[in-house]
């Protein structure tokens, strides 16, 4: 890989976030690479790579981006490209911050006829910060080109919605996250500059941001995570100019959901309490739950366990008072609680209880909901093997390998991969080799770049 200027002597700023991080070179180059391929860059970065640059070189973009946010995710706070002495790559200003992967002054418009790609960056944690709902000027009467949108153009969006969210819980995100942005790029964005009125223009533009969420969440799943966190600031400013407090929490739930699941642990807390701040008065029950359910995983990221069973207790409490919600954007259900329930056992240390409720996310989890109930088999499976049950282990990695095939989601085929790899000292067991060679025989679907 090419490589940049040299600052003379050696970059100590490097030398103490990698002992703080507890990583030697090796360490640093793999997740780099690993990061490269969430914006679809093939890096090969080598040991030797590491030693140039704690030697004092200075990688070409996106590199000190993507080493500042693999140390931040170690770390579990942020880490600036000039803090880890990177400052003068391609991607980063003078003062030292990275580009944003959108603007806000950035039309949507324009933003999403760009598609995936836009502007090519990491993912970074920094970059979250957004400005507060109602930054957006709402009712602008379009540049009159081509026509005037009609209602039949909202209708056929909300129609699109629904179709692209039914292939997302059947064959994961991976299935139609092309088309999706194809979609959103040369049909959705042309109509947000046509002139209409009023109510129409803001109906099309919330249905919009939930198109640009749902291709977020598909970006998300298929490990693409500088691309989905860019979908999802598409979303919001959409949700923004539509004046939509429910569109724009749910964007900003789907950021929480990112950080979190990528190690921002505070700053997933912050932004699952913005989406509750914005969108809680406004809000259907249903979504109140879903809003407060991350919000209670959020906060059990952080150890804050009291307030996360509150918050848990309460999204409990609102899905009684609800029927269930199947919406293509912001479905909640008593699978989804299941679910959040466990992943709170996990952050407080209670595998069994977390097992349980895995087991009560499947029962309830509708037939069409494939992509959850495989990665919902998977942890399971893991939990078991975590306590020395390999049989049992093993018995929800075979339901898991029923459902794979189907699916293309890069989160299913990292669960793929856990499976072999902690399978792998178990090759002679009699209960584990049958489970290795179905496990072997199978192959990723070819996937998308």
């Amino acid at each position: 890989m090419h490589q940049g200027h040299h600052k003379g002597d050696g970059n100590n700023a490097l030398r103490g976030l990698l002992g703080e991080a507890g990583w030697n070179g090796q360490d640093l180059v793999r997740a780099v690479n690993a990061a490269g391929r969430e914006i679809g860059a093939e890096l090969r970065y080598q040991r030797t790579s590491a030693a140039q640059w704690l030697a004092g070189v200075r990688p070409r973009t996106p590199a000190p981006d993507l080493i500042a946010e693999v140390l931040a995710r170690r770390l579990g706070r942020p880490v600036t490209p000039t803090e880890a002495g990177l400052c003068g790559g391609g991607s980063v200003r003078g003062d030292g911050r990275a580009s944003s992967a959108f603007e806000w002054q950035q039309s949507a418009e324009h933003a999403l006829s760009q598609g995936p790609s836009g502007p090519s960056h990491a993912f970074v944690a920094r970059e979250l910060e957004v400005p507060w709902f109602g930054q957006s000027s709402f009712g602008e009467s379009g540049s009159g080109r081509g026509g005037t949108l009609t209602r039949d153009d909202v209708i056929s969006a909300d129609s699109a919605l629904d179709a692209y969210s039914r292939a997302d819980h059947a064959f994961g995100g991976g299935h139609s996250r092309q088309a999706l942005a194809q979609y959103l790029s040369t049909a959705i964005a042309p109509l947000l500059g046509l002139p209409a009125p009023a109510d129409v223009r803001r109906d099309l533009l919330g249905s919009a941001a939930k198109l640009a969420y749902l291709c977020g969440f598909m970006h998300f799943d298929d490990a693409l995570n500088a691309s989905a966190q860019r979908y999802y600031r598409i979303s919001l400013r959409l949700a923004d100019e539509a004046d939509d407090r429910v569109g724009y929490a749910t964007a900003l739930r789907g950021l929480s959901t990112q950080a979190e699941s990528l190690g921002h642990h505070t700053l997933s807390a912050q932004l699952a309490q913005a989406a509750v701040d914005v969108g809680w008065h406004v809000a259907p029950v249903p979504v109140r739950a879903f809003l407060s359910g991350q919000l209670a995983v959020a906060t059990a990221a952080i150890g804050e366990h009291v307030a996360s069973l509150g918050h848990f207790r309460r999204t409990e409490r609102l899905l009684d008072r609800a029927t269930s919600s199947t919406d293509a954007v912001g479905a909640f259900h008593e699978a989804s609680l299941e679910y959040q329930y466990a992943t709170l056992a996990v952050y407080q240390g209670a595998p069994a209880v977390a097992i349980d409720a895995y087991k009560r996310s499947l029962r309830a989890r509708p037939d069409h909901e494939r992509r959850s109930r495989a990665l919902t088999f998977a942890r399971t499976a893991e939990l078991f093997m975590d306590g020395g049950h390999l049989e049992s282990a093993c018995e929800q990695w075979q339901h898991f390998l029923d459902d794979y095939p189907e699916l293309t989601s890069r989160r299913v085929d990292e669960a793929l991969g856990t499976l072999r790899a902690r399978l792998l000292p178990f090759s002679r067991s009699p209960v584990a080799a049958p489970l290795i060679r179905r496990a072997a025989e199978i192959s990723a679907p070819s996937r998308p770049s």
